[in-house]
């Protein structure tokens, strides 16, 4: 951590940032959690970790520490604006209460909770405790796409389905949850996030004229119930365009790809022979 903290973080005017991400408590150890509080508290990184994903997880926790997983990151000094629960599928009211205290971010991964069949995310208690709520994706092997777009649409209708109520959540609140929710799990509200004076031009456009979304009489009710990563014609970041017309502007596409499935078919290859 110590090499990629100084070799990347705040590089690219500051559009990498290098965080702590241990997988999940379950693998961790006393030893471990003070390790990563010190390394958290001495250059202010953010800590993304798994948390109450599964019952069976829950049920180690709790043979493991005698508590629950927040509770447990609370007592190592571990809550606060920049820890990151992610799922936070089977969260108890004490524990919302902590996250809400710290002024933590929880991460809600709807597509990967019902592909590994985990269980609900409790969104509106986690937004009705004032949390910031922000949308992931998970891995691809858990939910077999990484197009957030198309992740919006299941965040808000598995909440209406579970809790029996159309009015739950609505289109409004998951697009924040997915933009600004996003920029203030990083801390980073003040310079990206949404379109005002003084902050970083990071724009997307979405092809609006598919058929399958029209006729468009609520243009985010669109764009959270219809549209897809492939509709997205224009991509700024920070003031550059990188795509534009649907094509990349600065890398070649179908190579990236090509070299990424060549890197993961590689790396299986090599776990496969060494077990």
């Amino acid at each position: 951590y110590q090499r990629l903290y100084s070799a990347y973080h705040g590089k690219a005017n500051d559009r990498l940032r290098i965080a702590l991400a241990p997988v999940n408590l379950i693998y961790m150890t006393p030893e471990g959690l003070h390790a990563l509080r010190e390394f958290s508290e001495k250059y202010q990184l953010i800590v993304h970790t798994h948390v109450a994903e599964g019952k069976t997880e829950v049920d180690i926790v709790k043979r493991q520490y005698g508590k629950n997983y927040i509770e447990v990151f609370h007592e190592y000094g571990l809550l606060n604006n920049r820890f990151h629960s992610v799922h936070s599928v089977w969260l108890t009211q004490k524990e919302i209460k902590l996250l809400a205290t710290a002024k933590s971010t929880v991460i809600y991964n709807p597509a990967s909770n019902m592909y590994l069949a985990s269980g609900v995310c409790p969104v509106p208690q986690i937004r009705d405790a004032g949390i910031n709520i922000a949308i992931g994706t998970d891995s691809q092997p858990a939910n077999a796409t990484l197009d957030l777009m198309c992740h919006l649409n299941i965040a808000a209708i598995l909440q209406k389905v579970y809790n029996l109520n159309p009015k739950i959540v609505t289109a409004s609140e998951i697009l924040e949850m997915a933009i600004l929710g996003g920029a203030r799990a990083m801390g980073m509200e003040n310079t990206i996030g949404s379109l005002e004076p003084g902050k970083k031009a990071d724009i997307i456009t979405v092809d609006m004229r598919q058929p399958y979304l029209q006729p468009v009489h609520d243009p985010i009710a669109a764009i959270v119930y219809g549209a897809t990563g492939s509709d997205v014609s224009t991509v700024i970041i920070d003031g550059k365009i990188i795509l534009k017309e649907k094509k990349f502007t600065t890398i070649n596409e179908e190579e990236v790809v090509r070299d990424a499935v060549s890197a993961a078919y590689a790396l299986r290859q090599e776990v496969e022979e060494e077990n």
